[in-house]
């Protein structure tokens, strides 16, 4: 798709964004606007086939809409055209874990061994770059002994991100405490982060969202026993509209909130922080279906709160959302489950039938759909 220049500008003037086509297009992607910036890189790339940064966010994009193959051989190519950038040597990391997500049985293990490799150079191109370390730390969690893997490797791994970053250390303490389901050690290290002042929006975010995890219980009782507290809502609170203010055009600051007030049942808040959302960041609507989902969860035999909810995934349905963001299989299943609690089941079961036909695999649906048929 090449969209002209003239219209990319006016598209681009909401975000405040000026400077040189590459860098627009890299903050684009920082701030999760991958809808904004898939034309305008295509177009960038198609202009200029060999350039390696313009390879790299294109790769990028292609790995967030889901398209491996694409996504590999740009990375590749990056990789090629500047063998010395750490980046690029981790997005080509990134593209391999994903696939090995997703291959065979047979085929795992090599891009297992593609992904470390290239997340190994990254982290030794660049002793800075987080990303690549955070990689290897959760590489080392998940593969066995025989691949590289191993507890002890993710803890120096840990100490050493400690070293680059006091916040990230802690985060990277947490990952390994929540792998060994050592729930208060978790809560620990994530409490210790949370009070070292974190500064870049990704660990408020991260932070914001482990305490807001509570939110979704109806007394925001402790899940698992990890000796979270009520009271961690109110840093979960302050730390996203930290976040918010740090990046007001990024959307993950507003889908915590949105899920924190709609727990609290704070809906002058909630209306508000939706109206904001919308005006900061039109094109994602996610704090919508964030709400919406926290209400279903809340709303476990029905309830006057669920007309809320419908009204929210409806708002949510009426644009694509972002690749990273609940697809709109998803929202039509959620919404197909509210009307079931709200007792219109001729409705519930077009909803997530309409689900099915975009998604035949979505988990859980096909099970939905055989309930509200069945009317149990």
């Amino acid at each position: 798709m090449v969209v002209p220049g003239a219209i990319l500008s006016a598209f681009l003037l909401p975000l405040g964004l000026a400077g040189p086509p590459d860098s627009i297009s890299a903050a684009l992607i920082k701030s999760g606007h991958w809808k904004r910036a898939r034309p305008l890189i295509e177009q960038q790339y198609q202009a200029n086939p060999n350039n390696a940064e313009l390879a790299w966010l294109l790769s990028k994009v292609d790995l967030a809409y889901g398209d491996l193959e694409q996504a590999l051989s740009l990375a590749e190519k990056a990789v090629a055209i500047d063998e010395k950038n750490s980046n690029y040597h981790y997005q080509l990391a990134a593209v391999c874990g994903r696939t090995a997500e997703k291959a065979s049985l047979f085929s795992k293990g090599h891009w297992a061994k593609r992904f470390r490799a290239e997340a190994e150079t990254a982290a030794s191109l660049d002793p800075k770059n987080l990303d690549a370390r955070f990689g290897l730390l959760e590489y080392y969690l998940q593969a066995p002994r025989l691949m590289g893997g191993g507890k002890e490797k993710a803890g120096a791994m840990a100490d050493e991100i400690g070293r680059i970053d006091s916040v990230s250390g802690e985060l990277a303490q947490a990952r390994i405490a929540q792998e060994q389901k050592a729930w208060a050690k978790e809560h620990a290290f994530i409490t210790k982060a949370a009070e070292g002042s974190p500064r870049t929006y990704g660990n408020l975010i991260t932070i914001a969202s482990y305490f807001s995890r509570t939110a979704a219980t109806t007394e925001g009782s402790p899940a698992r026993g990890d000796g979270r507290s009520p009271a961690d809502l109110s840093m979960a609170e302050k730390l996203a509209h930290q976040a918010a203010k740090l990046e007001p055009g990024h959307v993950g600051a507003y889908a915590v909130l949105a899920g924190l007030y709609s727990a609290q049942k704070r809906w002058k808040d909630l209306e508000s922080l939706l109206a904001e959302s919308e005006l900061q960041v039109p094109d994602s609507l996610a704090p919508h279906y964030r709400a919406a989902h926290v209400l279903l969860s809340q709303s476990p035999h029905g309830g006057k709160d669920l007309a809320r909810g419908e009204t929210y995934l409806r708002k949510y349905l009426s644009q694509n959302p972002e690749p990273d963001s609940p697809s709109l299989a998803e929202a039509h299943r959620q919404l197909g489950l509210v009307l079931e609690k709200e007792g219109r089941n001729k409705e519930a079961a077009s909803e997530v039938e309409a689900a099915l036909s975009m998604n035949p695999n979505l988990a859980g649906a096909k099970i939905d759909l055989t309930r509200i048929q069945s009317g149990r």
